[in-house]
């Protein structure tokens, strides 16, 4: 995973200032995650347009001046598991990088 990070930091990503947010969730809805990834999907869509609203108000923009594509969130967000089979649910880590 390091190295994924070194590749993103060195030859993907601009150099400016980014932040990382990573979503916990308890462990009755990782385990919900885990077995339906559509949900899982929706939530992560959900947090996405949070962070996005949250930055776009932090800029002092408003929801008209953003959609006038002014405002562009450069963003994604990144799903990995950790452990087997039988620990999936327990890993999973969810984050997103967005320019800051």
């Amino acid at each position: 995973m390091a190295e994924s990070a070194a590749l993103l930091v060195d030859e993907v990503l601009p150099h400016e200032p980014m932040r990382q947010w990573v979503l916990s969730v308890p462990f009755p809805l990782r385990f919900l995650f885990a077995s339906q990834p559509k949900i899982m999907g929706k939530a992560l869509g959900i947090v996405c347009r949070t962070i996005a609203t949250h930055l776009t108000r932090k800029a002092e923009y408003t929801k008209t001046t953003a959609h006038t594509g002014a405002v562009t969130l450069g963003a994604f967000h990144y799903l990995s598991y950790r452990g087997g089979a039988s620990t999936r649910a327990q890993g999973i880590h969810a984050a997103n990088i967005a320019r800051d």
